[in-house]
């Protein structure tokens, strides 16, 4: 095994660095599959907020609670499969508060509309936010790209 070297501004380069700054070339598929499931979870996620807005339980809410986790975790999947680095910047960090803030909603119901309008200004806020808060890295403690630049 290769020594590790610590870098300046980050974690020594050993092998979870090197897994979390791969990056797989984009395909003619990358960018429609992101597109759709990036519609497919905005449309659960109406979904969702319409059923706690207007009160639906049973199989109405649960069908919307499933298929806004469902297509929220074959994003996420996506995007750590294309670069891995994802998921510990703030743009992962973020859609694991709002998977955690889902399943309180389970537990939660009284506080149902309060965490999904929380789930969707996390989900504009950090969406549209530069990319020097998006791209923060909680394990660099620093802005880094998926190319492993930053």
């Amino acid at each position: 095994m290769p020594p590790t070297v610590e870098n300046e501004a980050g974690p020594p380069d050993g092998p979870l660095e090197r897994l979390l700054r791969r990056k797989r070339p984009a395909t003619r598929w990358t960018r429609p599959v992101r597109t759709s499931l990036r519609t497919l979870h905005l449309i659960a996620m109406a979904a969702f907020f319409g059923a706690v807005a207007f009160g639906i339980e049973g199989s109405g809410f649960e069908a919307s609670l499933h298929a806004t986790v469902a297509t929220g975790l074959l994003f996420s999947a996506h995007e750590v499969w294309i670069a891995p680095i994802w998921a510990v910047q703030v743009r992962g960090l973020a859609t694991a508060l709002k998977t955690l803030l889902l399943l309180l909603a389970l537990a939660w119901p009284a506080g149902r509309l309060t965490l999904a309008v929380l789930l969707i200004v996390i989900g504009s806020v950090v969406s549209h936010a530069p990319g020097r808060i998006r791209y923060w890295s909680l394990v660099h403690r620093r802005v880094v790209e998926s190319d492993g630049s930053g």
